[in-house]
């Protein structure tokens, strides 16, 4: 294609004023006398001016927009409020895959995945995530989130694979259970050992170092829900719900909370929805903000960067959810004030829950 015949930087380019300033304009010869001079004149500046072009071709546009596959393992708010969380602030190309729970279909979504060859593939939950260790090619970088225990989901020494990981630090939790009940000083735990034996473990040991008793309840089962909550009849000052499957279901929370409110005994969970359901108040993941997390490690994935210099992070968003009802039910609204109170300490967002 030929250029149109008017100057001798034949391209019109959009440049700005102080650069079009620096280009003199080369009239063409008009004898034979001036033909040689002006001829390298316009060499020289044909060379610059397709420089200049190379140069501006980048100006007002982006760099390609990044390519993400999202695997969720199932259709839920919070998985979604993630989703949200990570769109809002990675722009480019979606491809969104539910595998609703089910290995096998997983399977099939992880060999989309691979066809599309994404820059980066997010996973959220640990169906999700063990389904992308086992299927997912190890040539595309993976982002999990919302996986509570990746030790335990083998996700430990996974080449391909970094997170944001779904727990709270015990400490974190703890202290927090501490600042708004103060007299707090033992404190019940309903637990599987099977499920949960190194984290109560591990939570007694913080807990002693803060002067604090753990009084923890073995269940097996859910029909020892009745038989375990007897070994609270002492007394706690507190009652911790831990995400332990055996005891946080809808056959077992309600025992639990009919205890807590017969023995006016503030219910701390790990989630806002048993805070829904009439528990005090819960620690829990900002899910908006773990997308924004893993938004930021995937951009760095994208760009080039590998995923053994990105290690696990744990989850920076905290959110404090607290029952207004049932503290007014207890009598204990001063929960409500310390809840507040440490929530703007911390910087933590705070949720009332009526």
């Amino acid at each position: 294609m030929a250029w149109p015949v008017r100057t001798a930087c034949r391209p019109r380019l959009r440049v700005p004023a102080t650069a079009a300033r620096q280009f003199r304009f080369v009239r063409w010869p008009t004898s034979k006398d001036d033909s040689e001079s002006t001829m390298t004149q316009m060499t020289s500046l044909q060379m610059l001016c397709l420089l200049l072009a190379a140069i501006l071709s980048g100006w007002g546009t982006s760099v390609s927009a990044a390519t993400f596959a999202i695997l969720k393992s199932k259709d839920i708010d919070i998985y979604n409020t993630t989703i949200v969380g990570f769109k809002t602030h990675c722009s480019g190309s979606y491809l969104e895959l539910d595998m609703n729970e089910d290995y096998d279909l997983g399977k099939k979504l992880a060999g989309k995945i691979n066809d599309a060859k994404p820059d980066v593939a997010v996973v959220l939950g640990t169906r999700a995530a063990v389904t992308a260790r086992q299927y997912i090619d190890d040539d595309i970088p993976v982002v999990f989130g919302l996986v509570l225990d990746p030790d335990k989901a083998g996700l430990a020494g996974e080449p391909n694979m970094t997170g944001v990981k779904m727990d709270i630090p015990i400490e974190t939790q703890l202290l927090t259970l501490k600042a708004i009940v103060p007299t707090v000083k033992k404190i019940g735990v309903m637990y599987n050992p099977k499920k949960s034996g190194d984290l109560v473990r591990k939570a007694a040991q913080v807990a002693q170092s803060m002067g604090i008793q753990i009084v923890a309840s073995r269940i097996e089962q859910k029909e020892d829900a009745v038989r375990a909550l007897a070994v609270f009849a002492g007394g706690v000052d507190a009652f911790w719900l831990i995400p332990d499957p055996t005891v946080a279901n809808a056959e077992v929370f309600p025992k639990l909370l009919a205890f807590t409110i017969k023995n006016r005994t503030p219910f701390f969970a790990f989630s806002e929805a048993f805070v829904r359901a009439r528990a005090l108040f819960s620690l829990s993941a900002d899910y908006s903000g773990i997308g924004k997390q893993i938004c930021e490690i995937a951009q760095e994935l994208a760009a080039g960067k590998p995923v053994s210099e990105i290690p696990w992070q744990d989850p920076r968003g905290l959110r404090l959810s607290v029952n207004i009802k049932t503290a007014q039910q207890l009598g204990l609204s001063e929960i409500s004030v310390n809840a507040f109170s440490y929530a703007a300490q911390k910087g933590y967002q705070i949720q009332p829950v009526q």
